[in-house]
């Protein structure tokens, strides 16, 4: 037997806020390029990607039209904002229990933003001792050749350009005290190499005997 539930997400009758949550399994299961958790701020409606086009802080994220510099960022309650705008501290993807996005009508304690607010809350330990590990990685010998490298006639300057990225991590929690007091610790870091080709200058014959 087979059987498939789903349910509508539940209507907030206590408030006319517009928010939106994700727990952690689904944070674990969301493509996140780059491993960075705000990213999951674009997953939601209302939500468009301006990297590139706008140069404030504010992961990147404009919300319901409101600039990228407005937006809150909050963990375990605690403002994560910077001076100007965006998150002071990235955590770690695999230490969070529970992403929260507001939108709209917010309530006074969050009256510090006018846009979009971001609260994280973050795993704790259990009386059971936990650890995980982790490796993600990116290499040029799994990428296509782009197509102008391709087009060069000599076949040294064919060969794909380096790009190596490593993210690596672990976590670690257990009980400090048993159903009293817990740790959680976690630590990431990355290793980054990318180079493009030099360009390939060509004199033609015709250019030769012009010149």
């Amino acid at each position: 037997t087979v059987e498939v539930r789903d349910a509508a997400r539940l209507i907030n009758t206590e408030n006319s806020r517009l928010s939106y949550k994700v727990d952690s399994a689904l944070i674990a299961n969301l493509p996140l390029n780059g491993r960075n958790v705000y990213d999951l701020i674009q997953y939601e409606p209302g939500a468009t990607n301006v990297s590139g086009i706008m140069f404030e802080n504010g992961a990147n994220t404009v919300v319901n039209g409101v600039r990228e510099s407005f937006n809150g960022f909050l963990i375990n309650g605690i403002s994560n904002t910077g001076l100007s705008g965006g998150p002071v501290n990235q955590p770690i993807l695999d230490t969070v229990e529970e992403f929260q996005l507001l939108t709209l009508n917010n309530s006074a304690e969050f009256g510090s933003s006018a846009g979009a607010i971001t609260n994280l809350v973050t795993k704790s330990g259990t009386n059971q001792l936990h650890a995980s590990a982790w490796e993600f990685l990116r290499n040029e010998i799994f990428d296509a050749n782009p197509f102008f490298a391709n087009d060069t006639p000599d076949p040294a300057d064919r060969k794909r350009a380096p790009l190596r990225l490593n993210q690596f991590g672990a976590t670690l929690g257990g009980p400090i005290k048993k159903d009293k007091l817990f740790f959680l610790i976690a630590y990431q870091d990355e290793r980054f190499l990318s180079s493009s080709p030099s360009p390939a200058y060509i004199e033609s014959p015709e250019f030769r005997s012009a010149t």
